[in-house]
């Protein structure tokens, strides 16, 4: 048996999440879609939507950016993971405040910094934009992104 293999198990054999005490709540906004309905029970109903409020960002899974994220030096995964709870909904790219990001990561060093964005950069994970020297760069929505991806990019649907 391979060591990566995963013990077998039933879910409720975890017990219940720790995390979810009662100060634990998802805040969602509703919308209600004027032009849209479904039908219930026989009866047309206004689509009602309800979406996070809370801004995400993420990683997208699969083996080659699992491979990519694990190989990145401790300051890139420090960027990397200091960039996602930055990523602005619907965008592809951001503004980085190196200010502000190495005070947070008691980075005391520009040089740092700028190797781990270099890092980055080299990985294909940003992406140098027309503005690079003011700080902004392109993500790469295939590694990361925050919002649908689907709206963002119509044209580059494949089913």
């Amino acid at each position: 048996m391979s060591k990566y293999n995963k013990k077998p198990f039933d879910e409720e054999d975890l017990g219940t999440n720790i995390y979810l005490n009662n100060e634990f709540r998802v805040k969602v906004s509703v919308i209600t879609e004027s032009n849209s309905y479904i039908i219930v029970y026989g009866e047309p109903k206004e689509r009602v939507i309800k979406m996070e409020k809370q801004r995400c960002g993420k990683v997208y899974q699969t083996t080659a950016n699992r491979l990519l994220l694990s190989k990145l030096t401790p300051n890139g995964k420090s960027l990397m993971l200091w960039l996602l709870s930055e990523i602005d909904s619907g965008r592809d790219w951001l503004w980085i405040n190196y200010e502000r990001y190495m005070e947070e990561n008691d980075i005391k060093s520009f040089g740092t910094y700028k190797r781990s964005v270099k890092e980055l950069i080299s990985k294909g994970i940003l992406g140098l934009t027309l503005q690079s020297r003011y700080s902004y760069y392109w993500i790469n929505p295939a590694i990361v992104f925050n919002g649908s991806r689907i709206l963002k990019y119509p044209d580059r649907l494949e089913i």
